[in-house]
């Protein structure tokens, strides 16, 4: 049972519908520290095991259905359904006891899917969330990315019939009669050689092929990195895109909407790229990427009190690993931070922040600024 909640009274009104999967437990591939799969021989391709299974995938997908659950009321269209998958389970909601939802397979993500957009199609006005955490593989020929299920492998079907199309299933979305839908993917983005050999076509797209024409659709994408890169996580913690797209929900993506402060279909995407990315971003990638159609800025939730993301970055360079950022913020506060190399990050208050750096190698000069959410970068010397 994927269905962890369920308003069967908004079944034919506008309301928010998420369909979240964590797969960290691999079927085909192999333990960490391990050398070899716990599975028959001649039940999976060998080349599978060329992967470690995950832990931080499930507690991800965990951490975001806990949270979505534990804030309804701050919704823009209330909760109507709220689908998770795992592997590997229960789930275990911030208050109460563990859940039981069905494992992260092929089949479980395409019956969900398609149970997902069917509570879609009941309203053009319905709000829809996306969110996979696992494996991932950049197919370099389509310049296409796959989501790998947890019996991603077996042997009895094509090498990549296990898997989805992440964009093939985005455009199948876009004849959905829900005209705003967000998508998060959370994923590694990786060419392996030893999988490139296999034909890709066979990838699903999860949802049934529809005839009928696209809909003038707000459906962003936020992919936690660029092609031809890794995507991370803690050891048994969350991944670090799921950390920043949790914490942009909760403070650092709001922006104004008349007189509430909002995250919108615009501003979630663009926080938590900017709260994730470098000020300066080299060759090697690794970087939150944007995608899909955003035309309008369609509110999604309310942020009671919103914060900013301080990324503080010294001159010369080097200097904040030997030196301290004393920050004054708009309620008179002042709190230090460091040393740490740069940037050295904390969360402030909006409005008017005065900031220097404490120490034998800093000037201290002091600096004046305005923090607005998502980001304030500050350089100082």
């Amino acid at each position: 049972m994927s269905l962890v909640y369920e308003d069967a009274g908004l079944a034919d009104k506008p309301a928010t519908h998420i369909f979240l999967v964590g797969v960290g437990d691999y079927r085909y591939m192999r333990r960490p520290g391990e050398a070899v799969v716990d599975a028959p021989q001649g039940s999976f391709y060998p080349e599978a095991a060329d992967l470690e299974r995950l832990s931080s995938p499930p507690a991800s997908a965990s951490a975001m259905a806990a949270w979505f659950l534990d804030n309804q009321a701050r919704l823009s269209r209330p909760l109507g359904s709220l689908r998770l998958l795992l592997s590997p389970g229960p789930f275990a909601p911030g208050v109460g006891p563990e859940v039981e939802v069905g494992a992260a397979t092929f089949e479980n993500a395409t019956e969900d899917a398609n149970a997902w957009r069917s509570a879609l199609d009941r309203h053009p006005d319905n709000f829809g969330v996306f969110y996979f955490c696992g494996h991932g593989f950049f197919d370099a020929d389509s310049g296409e990315s796959l989501l790998l299920f947890e019996d991603f492998g077996k042997q009895n079907r094509d090498f990549y019939e296990h898997c989805c199309n992440s964009d093939k299933f985005y455009r199948a979305m876009r004849s959905c009669a829900a005209k705003t839908q967000v998508y998060w993917f959370d994923a590694c983005r990786n060419t392996l050689d030893s999988w490139m050999k296999f034909p890709r076509d066979r990838a699903s797209k999860l949802v049934n092929a529809r005839m009928s024409a696209a809909s003038e659709s707000s459906m962003p994408i936020a992919r936690s990195t660029s092609p031809n890169a890794q995507s991370f996580g803690d050891k048994g913690g969350l991944s670090r895109f799921a950390t920043t797209l949790l914490d942009c929900l909760k403070m650092y993506g709001a922006e104004e909407v008349g007189n509430q402060w909002m995250v919108t279909t615009d501003s979630i995407g663009v926080s938590v790229r900017d709260v994730s990315n470098p000020r300066k971003m080299g060759l090697g990638g690794g970087y939150v990427e944007l995608d899909g159609n955003n035309a309008a800025k369609v509110p999604f939730l309310r942020v009671p009190d919103p914060r900013v993301c301080a990324k503080v970055y010294g001159e010369p360079s080097g200097v904040l690993e030997t030196t301290r950022v004393v920050c004054t913020d708009s309620s008179g506060a002042t709190e230090t931070h460091g040393p740490a190399p740069e940037p050295v990050r904390f969360t402030l208050k909006m409005g008017r922040c005065t900031m220097w750096l404490d120490g034998a190698l800093a000037l201290g000069t002091r600096r004046e600024f305005y923090a607005k959410p998502p980001v304030l970068v500050a350089e100082l010397e």
